[in-house]
């Protein structure tokens, strides 16, 4: 069972991906999907967990609710926490200054733009 923690902020996007992401077979048990619609839920969520129950995966949208820093604040608290955890930003705002903050400044594991094509094959896929 592959253990995601996921931060998405517009429900058409969580419509969109949860059905992928809790049924593909990463190893042969069902997915648990944790879905967080707010930077400080998530960071709470986080500051409650055990250090020793990291998720397998964090998607992180990089803007939400306006904030161009609310997704870099769950990174933070992410790495701060399990400075190993792969982190993939999900993002509407590929080619611009997020992506590469993200990438650079934050050491995101990957950056995938939700509107390429085949994205849901992409996020299964990396």
């Amino acid at each position: 069972m592959a253990a995601i923690f996921w931060v998405e902020d517009q429900s058409h996007w969580i419509k969109k991906f949860s059905p992928v992401l809790e049924n593909e077979d990463f190893d042969g048990r069902p997915n648990s999907l944790a879905i967080y619609n707010f930077a400080e839920a998530a960071r709470q969520k986080i500051a409650l967990t055990e250090k020793d129950s990291p998720p397998d995966v964090a998607l992180l949208d990089a803007r939400m609710n306006g904030n161009d820093q609310a997704g870099f604040s769950v990174s933070n608290a992410l790495r701060k926490k399990w400075p190993q955890l792969p982190i993939i930003y999900l993002s509407e705002h590929s080619g611009t200054e997020i992506e590469r903050e993200a990438l650079e400044q934050f050491s995101a594991t990957d950056f995938i733009a939700k509107h390429q094509n085949n994205v849901e094959q992409v996020l299964c896929w990396r």
